[in-house]
């Protein structure tokens, strides 16, 4: 709900509100690790999908968007092995594979 109106700050509130009700409510993560990550707090948005995985050993999503974090942050090689277990865990998420041909 306040995604939509904008404001950000009570967004990620309530995304902390929900982890903590329910620390494996993934959807959580990934909308609070988007926010942190569209404005441009990478190493923010990283913890947060970190944590994602940590949750859920077997998320994809957490696994592409920490290595969209790691691209973002020129950390090239760590980004492909993120991308990697992604498209262990999930084959169908394309912009991984696509990431990866245009990352070697």
């Amino acid at each position: 709900m306040f995604v939509k109106t904008g404001d950000k700050v009570k967004a990620i509130t309530q995304f902390d509100k929900a982890i903590i009700m329910d620390y494996l409510f993934l959807d959580a993560y990934i909308e609070k690790g988007y926010l942190l990550f569209s404005d441009n707090k990478i190493n923010e948005a990283l913890f947060v999908f970190e944590q994602s995985t940590k949750a859920n050993l077997r998320f994809a999503d957490g696994y592409y968007w920490q290595a969209k974090c790691l691209e973002t942050l020129n950390k090239k090689e760590e980004a492909v092995e993120m991308y990697k277990q992604c498209l262990i865990l999930d084959k169908s998420i394309i912009e991984a594979k696509e990431a990866i041909e245009r990352l070697k």
